[in-house]
């Protein structure tokens, strides 16, 4: 296309799941660390840093695979499939990075929404995105 419509890789199929999770255990780094969760425990009052390693979650390439694959099947029994958009509200965890690989292996569009959301923003988001499912925590809610 022309500009500002620029178009790459027309009728090209990839699996960003794959890129980014499979194909590093494949080559055999499962055993790596694939990401760290540093939460606000990893912080004393003034915001100054505490042990990294006491106060931090890790997850391997292996374990990502097997986790994000788990969660794309529940994906799919909930209805959701390639295009299918899919929302979530989530803390800044791992747990939300499984869930977007899940997304991602099945081919569902995803939106990550702030957790500070207000209620009327959550809904409106939700509408003009057209989201047939919304992923969230028990601990979490809108304000």
């Amino acid at each position: 296309g022309r500009a500002p419509y620029f178009e790459w890789f027309v009728g090209g199929l990839t699996n960003a799941a794959f890129n980014e999770v499979d194909r590093h255990v494949l080559s055999g780094h499962g055993d790596e660390t694939a990401f760290i969760s540093v939460g606000a425990a990893a912080f004393d009052a003034t915001g100054e840093p505490k042990s990294f390693l006491e106060h931090s979650t890790r997850i391997s390439r292996k374990e990502l695979l097997a986790q994000s694959a788990l969660y794309a099947l529940m994906l799919q029994e909930a209805g959701v499939q390639r295009g299918s958009m899919v929302a979530m509200l989530l803390p800044h965890c791992i747990e939300q990075v499984c869930w977007i690989e899940a997304a991602k292996r099945i081919g569902a569009v995803y939106t990550c929404l702030p957790e500070s959301i207000s209620i009327a923003s959550l809904a409106s988001r939700l509408f003009d995105a057209s989201a047939q499912l919304v992923i969230t925590s028990q601990t979490k809610s809108p304000a």
